[in-house]
């Protein structure tokens, strides 16, 4: 049946998820992945201050470099 294909990956989908229990299991665990979650504002500024860096550089290499390279 092709349904029963459906049915079955959705419970290896499942169980994959099943080391997600140790979050809760382990209380140093629960602690990093707090902290990591805490942090992802912060790395949101420092990608933005590396999309700005390259995005100069790049203005800067294509004005000294225009039409050198063919």
């Amino acid at each position: 049946m092709p349904g029963d294909n459906l049915s079955l990956s959705a419970i290896r989908t499942i169980r994959v998820l099943r080391p997600l229990r140790a979050i809760n299991r382990v209380p140093s665990m629960r602690i990093l992945v707090m902290l990591l979650l805490d942090t992802f504002p912060m790395l949101g500024n420092v990608l933005l201050l590396c999309f700005f860096v390259f995005f100069v550089f790049g203005i800067v290499g294509v004005q000294l470099w225009k039409g050198l390279l063919r």
